[in-house]
């Protein structure tokens, strides 16, 4: 596997949805979708053996999901 490549390209992802989230911050959609990548962003790091660094990007990836929530509860894909 080329975890090295697995690595830049959730973080190309996470970069791409980071920017959508803080230019759109109404749209939960896409804090939803910044938590998604970075939790792949996390599960590359966890295979690699970086579990500190997957711990952090984790937690990023859990106050992402939170706004999205938060900004539309009812919402049955941001639970």
């Amino acid at each position: 596997a080329d975890y090295a490549r697995a690595r830049q390209a959730a973080e190309q992802a996470a970069a791409l949805a980071r920017g959508l989230a803080r230019e759109f911050p109404a749209d939960p959609g896409h804090a939803n979708e910044l938590a998604d990548a970075l939790g792949l962003v996390g599960n590359v790091w966890l295979v690699m053996g970086y579990y500190k660094d997957a711990e952090t990007v984790g937690r990023e990836a859990e106050a992402a999901a939170r706004r999205a929530f938060d900004a539309d509860p009812d919402r049955t894909a941001y639970r």
